[in-house]
């Protein structure tokens, strides 16, 4: 009898550990769910938009995105701005509302740092005149060719615009590149970390409270 101890433990460890196997196979590990891509979409680059751009001077279109969270569709045109007796150069976001496109354009002017620097210029929901867009984000991307926003619970993937040297030109700059991402409203409650694949091309747009409404880095 004594010598039938070892065996039995043996058995029973065996068992264990062929039980432990099971329930691992039994509960795989959580998948990570696809990043949000946002694309380019198809418009007239270079051509005057078809809308009323406020700002002066002649705009005309850099690129065009569809939105990863809404669908929605968003357009970004430049154009040299004056500011205190100055040129800058504006960009424009352009928002659809109303059954028309354009309807909101918060267009910024004079940029620091430069735009061929990457930075977040802009993160918040469209909300004036128009409906249904999610938390949009852009800026520039610097000599990066992917920007992706991490956030808790997945990630976003910018569409890049470039802006190559004739269309710089007209805008007193060097050739820069645009990105464009959109995050679920959700998002706005904690932190997000915006990344390019350049070098020190991170930047951190905080939490925010009262969670759902314009959210600004």
């Amino acid at each position: 009898m004594p010598g039938r101890w070892p065996a039995l433990l043996a058995a029973l460890a065996l068992g264990l550990i062929d039980g432990g196997c099971a329930a691992a196979e039994e509960s795989p590990p959580r998948r990570q769910a696809p990043p949000i891509e946002t694309t380019p979409a198809r418009c007239d680059v270079g051509e005057r938009p078809g809308y009323f751009v406020p700002g002066g001077g002649r705009p005309a279109l850099l690129g065009c995105a569809r939105l990863g969270v809404s669908g929605k569709r968003v357009e970004f045109s430049g154009n040299l701005g004056a500011i205190d007796g100055r040129r800058h150069a504006c960009i424009n976001p352009a928002y659809s509302g109303r059954g028309r496109r354009g309807f909101f354009i918060p267009a910024r002017c004079g940029f620091e740092p430069p735009l061929s620097r990457f930075a977040v210029r802009d993160a918040a929901q469209p909300r004036q005149g128009v409906r249904g867009y999610a938390l949009v984000v852009w800026g520039t991307a610097g000599e990066s060719t992917e920007v992706v926003a991490r956030f808790s619970g997945g990630t976003a993937r910018a569409a890049i615009i470039g802006v190559g040297p004739a269309r710089a030109r007209n805008l007193g700059v060097s050739p820069f590149g645009l990105f464009v991402l959109e995050l679920p409203l959700s998002v706005a409650c904690a932190a997000v970390t915006v990344a390019a694949n350049g070098a020190d091309a991170t930047e951190r747009i905080p939490a925010k409270t009262g969670c759902g409404a314009v959210v600004k880095p």
